[in-house]
């Protein structure tokens, strides 16, 4: 896959999650990539990608779609928790027959009716509200579409290198790649730097697993030397490993 320059977002996630077993789940991926696409990430190569799919096409297809929805009573099913209004409603709460309070946690983006009216600056705040909301919050059909959008190798690149995480192994540079066992070692200390606080409950002994199926030819006293200089020192720190540590979302 290395020669392939464009993958859909949802193929990435799938083959990428493959390779952060125990630190980044499939949907933990999608979530990320869906912020990235709000933020506007992926526009760079845009036009190598034929029709783009902007902000603009996206909020109008989250609104159609969610008319469909309402017409044929399935919102409720695979409508997510965001809604495109016209005047976003002020804050309600029921109260539950057992004293408890029901809150309404559903996402209001206020656009005009008209797309025709909406501006750049509305836009603008709309994509801003949904850069920090779960794939999952989206309707179901809108997943899809966004699952099957195509990104390019180096929208995803630049976005590894500025949140500091460990691109695709398909994706990486050759360059980046170093060959040897000194390459495995160094390879090594990149990859142990990029971990954080997720990784906390995590043994040495269970990273040198995952470290010599990524790094052919990593013998356990480079391992070590890697650890010592690059690991962070939460994960160095001595005790047990509890779970409560971590905070992954699924």
């Amino acid at each position: 896959m290395d020669s392939v320059q464009s993958v859909s977002i949802g193929e990435l996630a799938r083959r990428w999650s493959q390779e952060t077993v125990g630190r980044f789940s499939e949907g933990r991926l999608l979530d990320l990539l869906m912020a990235s696409f709000w933020r506007g990430d992926f526009d760079g190569n845009a036009a190598r990608l034929g029709e783009p799919f902007g902000h603009r096409t996206a909020l109008a297809l989250i609104r159609g779609l969610q008319c469909v929805l309402e017409a044929h009573n399935a919102a409720d099913a695979i409508g997510g928790s965001i809604r495109i209004v016209t005047e976003r409603p002020a804050a309600t709460e029921q109260l539950l027959p057992d004293g408890g309070r029901e809150v309404d946690v559903t996402i209001y983006i206020a656009l005009p009716a008209d797309e025709g009216a909406w501006s750049d600056d509305m836009i603008g705040a709309a994509t801003a509200q949904l850069t920090a909301v779960c794939f999952g919050d989206f309707n179901e059909p809108f997943r899809i579409a966004l699952m099957g959008q195509v990104v390019h190798k180096d929208d995803v690149l630049r976005l590894c290198r500025r949140l500091r995480i460990e691109a695709p192994s398909f994706w990486r540079r050759a360059s980046d790649q170093p060959a040897g066992r000194a390459g495995a070692i160094t390879s090594c200390r990149r990859w142990l730097a990029s971990l954080g606080n997720d990784d906390a409950d995590r043994t040495k002994a269970q990273v040198f697993g995952e470290a010599k199926r990524r790094f052919p030819g990593l013998s356990q006293r480079g391992f070590d030397s890697a650890w010592a200089s690059s690991a962070p020192a939460l994960m160095k720190k001595p005790g047990p490993r509890t779970h409560s540590r971590r905070h992954r979302a699924s």
